[in-house]
């Protein structure tokens, strides 16, 4: 509220209150209000009410980090390493990458070949980052003729 006014939304639910009350009361015989619904206008102005605190408030959802995971080995994708970040994992395709979604914190990054190289780093994400991450297992991750 500026200067004791009702601003915007808060104004809306104002009307509407006002108006609700006015057809929830009539005039008895003597020219009188008598309250008619006392219950249901209580109950719904109370709703309102707490409504109107209610409009500014916002649902806040946390947005994931992304997360692009690659093995190499001396520049050439990996298939079929195992990456693991934090809890999950992922087995690499021909492409040797693995994409996370995940909540915005601090992970160990892992990579393990099925020949036994390995290679670990710790990286820290904020809410709705684009990371990419390539790890890379060395030429002993290369297998002879220099496939993989």
């Amino acid at each position: 509220m500026k200067g004791g006014g009702i601003q915007g939304g808060d104004k809306l639910l104002y009307i509407l209150y006002s108006n609700l009350c006015t057809l929830y009361f009539k005039k008895d015989r003597k020219g009188e209000l008598v309250m008619f619904k006392k219950v249901l206008a209580g109950m719904f102005g109370a709703a309102l009410i707490a409504g109107i605190g209610m409009t500014t408030a916002q649902a806040y959802e946390v947005k994931p980090a992304k997360l692009w995971v690659t093995a190499i080995a001396i520049g050439t994708p990996i298939e079929g390493a195992e990456i693991k970040v934090g809890d999950e994992e992922c087995t690499t395709g021909k492409n040797g990458t693995c994409v996370f979604d995940l909540r915005p914190g601090t992970y160990e990054v892992s990579v393990h070949e099925h020949g036994g190289q390995s290679a670990h780093t710790e990286l820290t994400l904020d809410e709705g980052n684009i990371r990419f991450l390539s790890l890379d297992l060395g030429s002993k991750a290369l297998h002879p003729k220099g496939g993989h």
